[in-house]
């Protein structure tokens, strides 16, 4: 892909000054400057282009996703696309989710105002129940995987049973609140 189809993805560019280096007559240079891109998909989750300096005589760009062990890479502008607009439209948006709730709990009162609501009262609370408690599970879900990124942040060699130690006590944690 070309780094024209990149910025055409919406990708940022991130430049890098390079090293000042100076010389024993006191000249001084930049050496290494180079740039590249970014894709912020969600908090911890980006896509990161090659630089400036890695791409060969035939001008091709590639994306990886940043920081994964193996590198998952993209070469192709198609694939990138398609990539982010699948992950674009999975992402969870805390606050939709708490209006689409007080939305359909405002509507079925409506309805019980009007006389059309097929649901009682008692269903009624009961559902809102239900789904106050899935939003809470769903929480937990994004600040588990918050705490995830920032663990691996810290610890970029820990293994998956280091990860799977981690989540246990995560998930101790929050049935055992101090």
């Amino acid at each position: 892909m070309t780094e024209k189809e990149i910025q055409l993805l919406g990708f940022e560019k991130q430049e890098d000054g390079g090293i000042e280096v100076s010389d024993d007559d006191g000249g001084l240079w930049v050496e290494d400057e180079f740039y590249y891109y970014t894709y912020d998909i969600v908090d911890g989750f980006e896509l990161i282009s090659s630089s400036n300096n890695e791409v060969g005589e035939d001008g091709q760009w590639f994306v990886e996703i940043f920081n994964t062990e193996p590198s998952i890479r993209f070469t192709e502008f198609g694939e990138v696309q398609a990539l982010i607009n699948l992950l674009q439209n999975r992402i969870i948006k805390r606050q939709t989710m708490k209006q689409t709730a007080v939305e359909w709990f405002q509507e079925q009162i409506i309805k019980i105002v009007n006389g059309t609501c097929e649901l009682s009262e008692i269903q009624i609370f009961e559902q809102a129940k239900e789904m106050e408690k899935e939003q809470c599970l769903n929480q937990n879900k994004t600040e588990l995987n918050d705490a995830l990124r920032e663990f691996q942040k810290k610890y970029p060699s820990v293994t998956s049973g280091d990860l799977q130690t981690f989540i246990l006590g995560w998930q101790a944690a929050q049935s055992n609140p101090i």
